[in-house]
């Protein structure tokens, strides 16, 4: 139980430091017979730093709780 909770803190605070993720896609701007153009776009998904401070706040209170 003190393992898991303890994973979950990192998890937590992991989430409150890099915020998120981001991919990039690829999309045709023009495509005219031998000539193709593209461009690469950003795709920014955040987590949500509140998301990962109630994850570890959380995850304290368990291993605080399985103290006593």
């Amino acid at each position: 139980m003190k393992a898991v909770a303890v994973i979950l803190i990192a998890v937590g605070v992991g989430i409150m430091i890099w915020g998120g993720f981001g991919f990039k896609t690829r999309q045709k701007v023009v495509d005219a017979g031998p000539i193709h153009i593209s461009q690469d776009k950003t795709h920014n998904m955040p987590y949500g730093p509140v998301a990962g401070a109630v994850l570890a706040l959380g995850r304290m209170a368990l291993l605080l709780k399985g103290k006593s």
